[in-house]
C-alpha cells in the first residue's frame, strides 16, 4: 500500500501531525469534493428556504449548524498540503518516473515540483491542477 508522508525539510501545512494517507483516501479526498460541493449547495438553498418560512424552527437552526461546519469542513480540506516523491506520483498517476522526472526539471513550477535531500517532491494539487489543464500538459511536452 502507497503510503504518503510528510518528507524532510518541507512543511506539512494544515495536516501536520496527521497520519499518512494511503493512495485510497487521497483519491477520495480529490474525486469527494464535487459531490460535496454540490451537497453544500443544496442544503444552503434548503436552509434559505426554511429560514424563510419558519425562521426559529429547531429544523432550520439544525440545518443552519450543519451547512455552517460543512462549508467550514470544506475549506479547511482545500488547504491541505500534500507533498509525493516521483515514484509515489508515479503509482498515483501511472505515467512513467523518467517523464515525471523530465517535467520537474523542465516544468519545476508549472507541475509545483522542488528538490528536497536530492529527490523531487511534487506539490500533489499543483500537480493534479496541472494535468487537469490540457493547454499546460501539451505545452510541457
Amino acid at each position: 500500500m502507497l503510503r504518503i508522508e510528510k518528507p524532510r525539510g518541507v512543511r506539512a501545512g494544515r495536516n501536520e501531525g496527521s497520519a499518512p494517507l494511503d493512495s485510497t483516501q487521497l483519491e477520495r479526498k480529490f474525486l469527494a469534493s464535487a459531490p460535496l460541493l454540490s451537497l453544500l449547495a443544496d442544503w444552503e438553498n434548503e436552509q434559505r428556504l426554511v429560514a424563510r418560512r419558519t425562521p426559529n424552527s429547531d429544523y432550520a437552526e439544525v440545518l443552519r449548524t450543519i451547512t455552517d461546519d460543512l462549508a467550514k469542513a470544506i475549506d479547511k480540506a482545500a488547504r491541505v498540503d500534500s507533498w509525493v516523491s516521483i515514484q509515489q506520483l508515479s503509482e498515483l498517476t501511472t505515467r512513467p518516473t523518467s517523464t515525471l522526472t523530465r517535467l520537474c526539471r523542465e516544468q519545476r513550477q508549472l507541475v509545483g515540483a522542488k528538490k528536497v535531500c536530492g529527490s523531487w517532491m511534487i506539490h500533489l494539487p499543483t500537480f493534479m491542477a496541472f494535468l487537469d489543464n490540457p493547454s499546460t500538459e501539451e505545452e510541457a511536452a
